[in-house]
Protein backbone atom coordinates (compact mmCIF):
# COMPACT_ATOMS: atom_id res chain seq x y z
CA UNK A 1 0.00 0.00 0.00
CA UNK A 2 2.93 2.40 0.98
CA UNK A 3 4.37 1.46 -2.55
CA UNK A 4 1.51 2.21 -4.49
CA UNK A 5 0.94 5.73 -2.75
CA UNK A 6 4.47 6.73 -2.86
CA UNK A 7 3.89 5.81 -6.60
CA UNK A 8 0.73 7.55 -7.52
CA UNK A 9 1.61 11.12 -5.46
CA UNK A 10 5.33 10.91 -6.95
CA UNK A 11 3.13 11.11 -10.80
CA UNK A 12 1.30 13.91 -9.59
CA UNK A 13 4.04 15.81 -8.50
CA UNK A 14 5.72 14.69 -11.90
CA UNK A 15 3.24 16.31 -13.44
CA UNK A 16 2.97 19.43 -11.30
CA UNK A 17 6.68 19.96 -12.02
CA UNK A 18 5.97 19.73 -15.79
CA UNK A 19 3.08 22.44 -15.16
CA UNK A 20 5.54 24.82 -13.14
CA UNK A 21 8.24 24.61 -15.94
CA UNK A 22 5.56 24.75 -18.88
CA UNK A 23 4.00 27.65 -17.02
CA UNK A 24 7.20 29.99 -15.85
CA UNK A 25 9.43 29.26 -19.18
CA UNK A 26 6.21 30.24 -21.49
CA UNK A 27 5.59 33.77 -18.87
CA UNK A 28 2.49 34.80 -20.91
CA UNK A 29 -0.49 35.76 -20.00
CA UNK A 30 -3.59 34.98 -19.52
CA UNK A 31 -2.00 31.79 -19.48
CA UNK A 32 -0.23 32.30 -16.31
CA UNK A 33 -3.77 33.70 -14.92
CA UNK A 34 -5.60 30.49 -16.23
CA UNK A 35 -3.29 28.37 -14.37
CA UNK A 36 -3.19 29.86 -10.86
CA UNK A 37 -6.64 29.96 -11.13
CA UNK A 38 -6.57 25.97 -12.08
CA UNK A 39 -3.93 25.36 -9.20
CA UNK A 40 -6.35 27.76 -6.58
CA UNK A 41 -9.17 25.18 -7.23
CA UNK A 42 -7.13 22.56 -7.11
CA UNK A 43 -6.16 23.62 -3.05
CA UNK A 44 -9.83 23.93 -2.86
CA UNK A 45 -10.81 20.25 -3.84
CA UNK A 46 -7.97 19.33 -1.53
CA UNK A 47 -9.80 21.12 1.24
CA UNK A 48 -13.43 19.64 0.15
CA UNK A 49 -14.43 22.91 -0.53
CA UNK A 50 -14.49 21.98 -4.63
CA UNK A 51 -14.73 19.26 -6.94
CA UNK A 52 -13.16 18.32 -9.66
CA UNK A 53 -15.64 18.06 -12.92
CA UNK A 54 -15.21 14.73 -14.81
CA UNK A 55 -13.81 14.93 -18.29
CA UNK A 56 -13.19 13.40 -21.25
CA UNK A 57 -9.71 11.18 -21.35
CA UNK A 58 -8.09 9.05 -23.92
CA UNK A 59 -9.22 6.00 -22.59
CA UNK A 60 -13.13 7.22 -22.37
CA UNK A 61 -15.26 9.42 -20.14
CA UNK A 62 -15.02 8.86 -16.09
CA UNK A 63 -16.88 6.49 -13.89
CA UNK A 64 -18.39 9.86 -12.21
CA UNK A 65 -20.25 11.03 -15.59
CA UNK A 66 -23.84 11.79 -15.50
CA UNK A 67 -25.20 8.94 -17.32
CA UNK A 68 -24.50 6.15 -15.41
CA UNK A 69 -27.03 7.40 -12.99
CA UNK A 70 -29.73 6.79 -15.41
CA UNK A 71 -32.48 4.29 -14.88
CA UNK A 72 -31.52 0.93 -15.05
CA UNK A 73 -35.43 -0.94 -14.73
CA UNK A 74 -36.63 -0.64 -18.28
CA UNK A 75 -40.26 -0.89 -16.78
CA UNK A 76 -39.42 2.11 -14.42
CA UNK A 77 -38.22 4.66 -17.37
CA UNK A 78 -40.25 7.73 -18.57
CA UNK A 79 -39.00 7.22 -22.22
CA UNK A 80 -38.06 3.79 -23.30
CA UNK A 81 -35.54 3.31 -25.58
CA UNK A 82 -34.44 0.72 -27.90
CA UNK A 83 -33.13 -2.57 -27.03
CA UNK A 84 -29.21 -2.76 -25.75
CA UNK A 85 -27.42 -4.15 -28.75
CA UNK A 86 -29.98 -3.22 -31.19
CA UNK A 87 -27.89 -1.57 -33.58
CA UNK A 88 -30.23 -0.89 -36.27
CA UNK A 89 -33.41 0.12 -33.61
CA UNK A 90 -31.39 2.66 -32.30
CA UNK A 91 -30.20 4.17 -35.67
CA UNK A 92 -33.88 4.45 -36.74
CA UNK A 93 -35.29 5.62 -33.28
CA UNK A 94 -32.25 8.05 -33.34
CA UNK A 95 -33.15 9.65 -36.23
CA UNK A 96 -36.60 10.03 -35.56
CA UNK A 97 -35.90 11.73 -32.41
CA UNK A 98 -33.13 14.45 -34.94
CA UNK A 99 -36.18 14.80 -37.26
CA UNK A 100 -38.19 15.93 -34.33
CA UNK A 101 -35.69 18.36 -32.85
CA UNK A 102 -35.04 19.55 -36.45
CA UNK A 103 -38.62 20.48 -37.32
CA UNK A 104 -39.11 22.03 -33.95
CA UNK A 105 -35.95 24.63 -34.30
CA UNK A 106 -37.15 25.47 -38.00
CA UNK A 107 -40.38 26.08 -36.49
CA UNK A 108 -38.73 28.32 -33.52
CA UNK A 109 -36.35 29.99 -35.59
CA UNK A 110 -39.27 31.07 -38.35
CA UNK A 111 -41.13 32.75 -36.11
CA UNK A 112 -40.34 36.30 -36.65
CA UNK A 113 -40.03 38.89 -34.12
CA UNK A 114 -39.84 38.24 -29.76
CA UNK A 115 -40.16 34.46 -29.32
CA UNK A 116 -42.47 34.12 -26.66
CA UNK A 117 -40.32 31.53 -23.94
CA UNK A 118 -43.19 29.65 -22.90
CA UNK A 119 -44.95 28.79 -26.87
CA UNK A 120 -40.73 28.89 -27.90
CA UNK A 121 -37.41 28.85 -26.18
CA UNK A 122 -39.14 26.40 -23.24
CA UNK A 123 -40.80 23.95 -25.25
CA UNK A 124 -37.95 23.59 -27.41
CA UNK A 125 -35.41 23.43 -24.57
CA UNK A 126 -37.52 20.27 -23.12
CA UNK A 127 -36.88 19.11 -26.42
CA UNK A 128 -33.19 19.37 -26.38
CA UNK A 129 -33.38 17.49 -23.02
CA UNK A 130 -35.67 14.76 -24.61
CA UNK A 131 -33.22 13.72 -26.88
CA UNK A 132 -30.38 14.26 -24.13
CA UNK A 133 -32.04 12.19 -21.64
CA UNK A 134 -32.43 9.36 -24.92
CA UNK A 135 -28.88 8.86 -25.51
CA UNK A 136 -27.77 8.94 -21.98
CA UNK A 137 -30.01 6.56 -21.03
CA UNK A 138 -28.39 4.34 -24.66
CA UNK A 139 -25.16 4.79 -23.54
CA UNK A 140 -25.77 3.57 -19.71
CA UNK A 141 -27.47 0.61 -21.19
CA UNK A 142 -24.83 -0.31 -24.01
CA UNK A 143 -22.13 0.23 -21.21
CA UNK A 144 -24.08 -1.96 -19.14
CA UNK A 145 -24.37 -4.32 -21.72
CA UNK A 146 -20.50 -5.06 -22.42
CA UNK A 147 -19.75 -5.16 -18.73
CA UNK A 148 -22.17 -7.57 -18.05
CA UNK A 149 -20.24 -9.57 -21.10
CA UNK A 150 -16.56 -11.39 -21.85
CA UNK A 151 -14.13 -9.31 -23.84
CA UNK A 152 -14.79 -11.73 -26.58
CA UNK A 153 -18.24 -11.14 -26.58
CA UNK A 154 -18.12 -7.55 -26.98
CA UNK A 155 -15.06 -7.19 -29.26
CA UNK A 156 -16.65 -8.07 -32.40
CA UNK A 157 -20.50 -8.32 -31.85
CA UNK A 158 -23.48 -5.96 -31.91
CA UNK A 159 -23.42 -5.23 -28.12
CA UNK A 160 -19.79 -3.42 -29.17
CA UNK A 161 -20.94 -1.88 -32.11
CA UNK A 162 -23.96 -0.73 -30.87
CA UNK A 163 -21.95 1.15 -27.65
CA UNK A 164 -19.08 2.27 -29.96
CA UNK A 165 -22.00 4.14 -31.88
CA UNK A 166 -24.47 5.30 -28.55
CA UNK A 167 -21.00 7.16 -27.80
CA UNK A 168 -20.35 8.86 -30.96
CA UNK A 169 -23.39 10.30 -31.33
CA UNK A 170 -23.29 11.26 -27.51
CA UNK A 171 -20.39 13.05 -28.21
CA UNK A 172 -21.49 14.51 -30.42
CA UNK A 173 -24.77 15.61 -29.72
CA UNK A 174 -24.41 16.35 -25.76
CA UNK A 175 -21.89 19.03 -25.88
CA UNK A 176 -24.08 20.60 -28.87
CA UNK A 177 -27.68 20.00 -26.87
CA UNK A 178 -25.88 21.05 -23.13
CA UNK A 179 -24.61 24.32 -24.56
CA UNK A 180 -28.08 25.48 -25.93
CA UNK A 181 -30.14 24.29 -22.64
CA UNK A 182 -27.51 25.87 -20.43
CA UNK A 183 -28.09 29.40 -22.23
CA UNK A 184 -31.62 28.67 -21.69
CA UNK A 185 -31.16 28.03 -17.72
CA UNK A 186 -29.25 31.54 -18.17
CA UNK A 187 -32.48 33.32 -19.24
CA UNK A 188 -29.88 34.54 -22.39
CA UNK A 189 -31.87 34.38 -25.51
CA UNK A 190 -29.31 35.60 -28.24
CA UNK A 191 -26.87 33.03 -26.74
CA UNK A 192 -29.68 30.65 -26.61
CA UNK A 193 -30.84 30.87 -30.29
CA UNK A 194 -26.59 31.14 -31.47
CA UNK A 195 -27.06 27.64 -30.03
CA UNK A 196 -30.05 26.57 -31.09
CA UNK A 197 -28.89 27.82 -34.85
CA UNK A 198 -25.72 25.59 -34.53
CA UNK A 199 -27.86 22.65 -33.78
CA UNK A 200 -29.69 23.21 -36.45
CA UNK A 201 -26.99 23.80 -38.89
CA UNK A 202 -24.97 20.29 -37.51
CA UNK A 203 -28.05 18.17 -38.11
CA UNK A 204 -28.42 19.97 -41.71
CA UNK A 205 -24.95 17.53 -42.54
CA UNK A 206 -24.40 14.46 -43.87
CA UNK A 207 -24.23 11.44 -41.00
CA UNK A 208 -20.12 11.20 -41.53
CA UNK A 209 -19.85 14.97 -42.01
CA UNK A 210 -20.74 15.25 -38.14
CA UNK A 211 -17.58 13.89 -37.07
CA UNK A 212 -15.77 17.00 -37.16
CA UNK A 213 -18.20 17.97 -33.63
CA UNK A 214 -17.23 15.62 -31.63
CA UNK A 215 -16.61 16.31 -27.89
CA UNK A 216 -12.34 16.76 -27.40
CA UNK A 217 -10.25 15.10 -25.58
CA UNK A 218 -10.26 17.27 -21.94
CA UNK A 219 -14.22 18.67 -22.35
CA UNK A 220 -15.80 18.65 -18.95
CA UNK A 221 -18.95 16.39 -18.85
CA UNK A 222 -22.25 16.46 -16.48
CA UNK A 223 -21.19 14.85 -13.24
CA UNK A 224 -23.16 12.44 -11.83
CA UNK A 225 -26.87 13.33 -9.77
CA UNK A 226 -25.32 16.82 -10.51
CA UNK A 227 -26.37 19.74 -12.74
CA UNK A 228 -25.67 20.97 -16.02
CA UNK A 229 -21.84 22.84 -16.49
CA UNK A 230 -21.56 26.29 -18.40
CA UNK A 231 -18.34 25.03 -20.83
CA UNK A 232 -16.17 27.54 -22.13
CA UNK A 233 -14.28 26.38 -25.35
CA UNK A 234 -11.34 29.22 -26.07
CA UNK A 235 -7.86 30.08 -27.38
CA UNK A 236 -6.66 33.23 -25.84
CA UNK A 237 -4.61 36.00 -27.53
CA UNK A 238 -0.99 35.43 -26.25
CA UNK A 239 1.02 38.27 -25.29
CA UNK A 240 3.77 38.79 -22.42
CA UNK A 241 3.13 38.85 -18.58
CA UNK A 242 3.50 42.43 -17.05
CA UNK A 243 2.12 42.22 -14.02
CA UNK A 244 2.73 40.05 -11.15
CA UNK A 245 1.55 36.95 -10.33
CA UNK A 246 0.53 34.46 -7.21
CA UNK A 247 1.04 31.47 -9.27
CA UNK A 248 5.00 29.87 -8.15
CA UNK A 249 3.25 30.47 -4.06
CA UNK A 250 0.11 28.97 -4.55
CA UNK A 251 1.92 26.03 -6.79
CA UNK A 252 4.19 25.41 -4.10
CA UNK A 253 1.32 25.35 -1.06
CA UNK A 254 -0.22 22.94 -3.39
CA UNK A 255 3.12 20.81 -3.67
CA UNK A 256 3.39 21.08 0.39
CA UNK A 257 0.14 19.52 1.05
CA UNK A 258 0.46 16.51 -1.25
CA UNK A 259 3.37 15.81 0.44
CA UNK A 260 2.16 15.30 3.37
CA UNK A 261 1.74 11.61 4.16
CA UNK A 262 -1.76 10.59 4.23
CA UNK A 263 -3.57 13.91 3.23
CA UNK A 264 -4.74 12.89 0.47
CA UNK A 265 -6.10 10.22 -0.58
CA UNK A 266 -4.98 8.08 -3.34
CA UNK A 267 -8.46 8.33 -5.23
CA UNK A 268 -8.53 11.94 -5.29
CA UNK A 269 -4.27 11.74 -5.99
CA UNK A 270 -4.85 9.86 -9.09
CA UNK A 271 -7.70 12.02 -10.18
CA UNK A 272 -5.62 15.40 -9.85
CA UNK A 273 -3.01 13.64 -12.24
CA UNK A 274 -5.40 13.40 -14.41
CA UNK A 275 -6.89 16.66 -14.27
CA UNK A 276 -3.35 18.21 -14.26
CA UNK A 277 -2.11 16.83 -17.54
CA UNK A 278 -5.15 17.76 -19.19
CA UNK A 279 -3.90 21.15 -17.94
CA UNK A 280 -0.79 20.89 -19.20
CA UNK A 281 -2.13 19.87 -23.35
CA UNK A 282 -4.40 22.56 -22.88
CA UNK A 283 -1.44 25.02 -22.69
CA UNK A 284 0.59 23.35 -25.37
CA UNK A 285 -2.38 23.50 -27.29
CA UNK A 286 -3.35 26.98 -26.35
CA UNK A 287 -7.04 25.85 -26.35
CA UNK A 288 -8.93 26.07 -23.00
CA UNK A 289 -12.06 24.09 -22.17
CA UNK A 290 -13.31 25.47 -18.76
CA UNK A 291 -16.95 24.61 -16.78
CA UNK A 292 -18.90 25.83 -14.19
CA UNK A 293 -22.45 26.27 -12.80
CA UNK A 294 -24.84 28.51 -15.18
CA UNK A 295 -25.14 32.23 -13.75
CA UNK A 296 -28.74 33.61 -14.31
CA UNK A 297 -29.69 36.82 -16.00
CA UNK A 298 -32.51 38.60 -14.01
CA UNK A 299 -32.35 41.99 -16.41
CA UNK A 300 -31.37 42.32 -20.14
CA UNK A 301 -28.19 43.95 -21.03
CA UNK A 302 -27.34 46.23 -24.17
CA UNK A 303 -28.22 44.12 -26.75
CA UNK A 304 -28.58 40.98 -25.02
CA UNK A 305 -32.53 40.23 -24.36
CA UNK A 306 -33.53 38.23 -21.42
CA UNK A 307 -35.30 34.68 -22.86
CA UNK A 308 -37.97 36.05 -20.08
CA UNK A 309 -38.77 38.60 -18.03
CA UNK A 310 -39.49 38.82 -14.27
CA UNK A 311 -42.64 36.60 -14.28
CA UNK A 312 -45.90 37.42 -11.85
CA UNK A 313 -46.65 34.59 -10.37
CA UNK A 314 -46.63 30.54 -11.48
CA UNK A 315 -49.68 28.40 -12.14
CA UNK A 316 -48.05 25.65 -9.72
CA UNK A 317 -48.29 28.68 -6.92
CA UNK A 318 -52.13 30.26 -7.92
CA UNK A 319 -53.78 27.07 -7.16
CA UNK A 320 -51.51 24.60 -4.69
CA UNK A 321 -54.33 22.19 -4.05
CA UNK A 322 -54.87 22.05 -7.70
CA UNK A 323 -50.94 21.23 -8.24
CA UNK A 324 -51.07 18.69 -5.28
CA UNK A 325 -54.12 16.92 -6.95
CA UNK A 326 -51.87 16.59 -10.00
CA UNK A 327 -48.98 15.66 -8.34
CA UNK A 328 -51.07 12.79 -6.01
CA UNK A 329 -52.82 11.44 -9.72
CA UNK A 330 -49.20 11.14 -11.36
CA UNK A 331 -47.42 9.60 -8.22
CA UNK A 332 -50.32 6.89 -7.61
CA UNK A 333 -49.71 6.04 -10.72
CA UNK A 334 -53.17 7.16 -12.25
CA UNK A 335 -51.56 9.18 -14.58
CA UNK A 336 -49.62 7.46 -16.37
CA UNK A 337 -46.33 7.67 -18.29
CA UNK A 338 -48.49 6.36 -21.99
CA UNK A 339 -50.54 9.19 -20.97
CA UNK A 340 -48.72 12.15 -21.89
CA UNK A 341 -48.40 14.64 -19.44
CA UNK A 342 -44.85 14.27 -17.88
CA UNK A 343 -42.71 16.36 -20.01
CA UNK A 344 -45.23 19.44 -19.53
CA UNK A 345 -45.01 19.11 -16.15
CA UNK A 346 -41.43 18.95 -15.94
CA UNK A 347 -41.79 22.00 -18.09
CA UNK A 348 -43.84 23.91 -15.43
CA UNK A 349 -41.01 22.47 -13.02
CA UNK A 350 -38.53 24.43 -14.82
CA UNK A 351 -40.44 27.64 -14.79
CA UNK A 352 -41.31 27.67 -11.42
CA UNK A 353 -37.54 27.45 -10.64
CA UNK A 354 -36.83 30.12 -13.05
CA UNK A 355 -39.95 32.36 -11.21
CA UNK A 356 -37.78 31.84 -7.79
CA UNK A 357 -34.53 32.52 -9.19
CA UNK A 358 -36.07 36.10 -10.30
CA UNK A 359 -38.26 36.64 -6.93
CA UNK A 360 -36.44 34.49 -4.03
CA UNK A 361 -32.64 34.75 -5.20
CA UNK A 362 -31.20 33.82 -1.70
CA UNK A 363 -33.82 32.45 0.22
CA UNK A 364 -37.10 29.52 -0.84
CA UNK A 365 -34.03 27.29 -0.36
CA UNK A 366 -36.09 24.17 0.79
CA UNK A 367 -38.39 24.74 -2.84
CA UNK A 368 -35.13 24.50 -4.60
CA UNK A 369 -33.50 21.72 -3.34
CA UNK A 370 -36.83 19.84 -4.04
CA UNK A 371 -37.42 21.41 -8.01
CA UNK A 372 -33.46 20.16 -8.25
CA UNK A 373 -34.20 17.22 -7.20
CA UNK A 374 -37.43 16.44 -8.89
CA UNK A 375 -36.46 18.33 -12.65
CA UNK A 376 -33.27 15.63 -12.22
CA UNK A 377 -35.78 12.65 -12.18
CA UNK A 378 -37.10 13.52 -15.38
CA UNK A 379 -33.55 14.33 -16.56
CA UNK A 380 -32.48 10.62 -15.45
CA UNK A 381 -35.53 9.29 -17.10
CA UNK A 382 -36.58 7.59 -13.50
CA UNK A 383 -40.54 7.79 -13.24
CA UNK A 384 -40.44 7.34 -9.44
CA UNK A 385 -38.18 9.72 -8.73
CA UNK A 386 -39.94 12.49 -10.85
CA UNK A 387 -43.36 11.86 -9.39
CA UNK A 388 -41.83 11.53 -6.21
CA UNK A 389 -40.71 14.80 -6.27
CA UNK A 390 -43.35 16.39 -7.70
CA UNK A 391 -45.39 15.53 -4.52
CA UNK A 392 -43.02 16.38 -2.31
CA UNK A 393 -42.86 19.72 -4.58
CA UNK A 394 -46.75 20.34 -4.25
CA UNK A 395 -46.71 18.93 -0.61
CA UNK A 396 -44.45 21.61 0.28
CA UNK A 397 -45.98 24.32 -1.35
CA UNK A 398 -49.72 23.88 -0.44
CA UNK A 399 -48.11 23.96 3.45
CA UNK A 400 -46.43 27.22 2.45
CA UNK A 401 -49.50 28.52 1.15
CA UNK A 402 -51.15 31.61 2.77
CA UNK A 403 -54.66 31.09 1.58
CA UNK A 404 -54.29 27.78 2.23
CA UNK A 405 -52.83 28.31 5.87
CA UNK A 406 -55.11 31.51 6.59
Amino acid sequence: MGEASRSTTGNLLEAIDELEHLVIEGSVQPVTHLSENAVLLWLRVLDGHDRIFPRLTESGMPPDTFYLGMQRHIANRIDPVPPSGDLAGYRIEFQNRLQVLEEKISTYLSHSGYRNSSDGCDQLMVEMNRVSRFLSTCLLDGTSAATALPDSATSKGAGHGFLVRVIRDYLIWEPLLNDAIVNWEMNALNEFDRSVALVRNVLSLEDEERDVFQASEGFPLRPQANVRLKVSDFQPSLRPLRNKSMFQLRLSQLKNRIRVPGSVSMELEKKLEVEVRIFLKMIQNNRFLTAEPPGFWESSRSGMPLIRSKPRSHRFLLDTSDFFKKALLFNNGTYTVAGGGMDMMYLQVRQLERYYKFHFPGSAIDARILLDNCQQGWEENKVDKFTEGLLKLAEHLRANDPQQNS
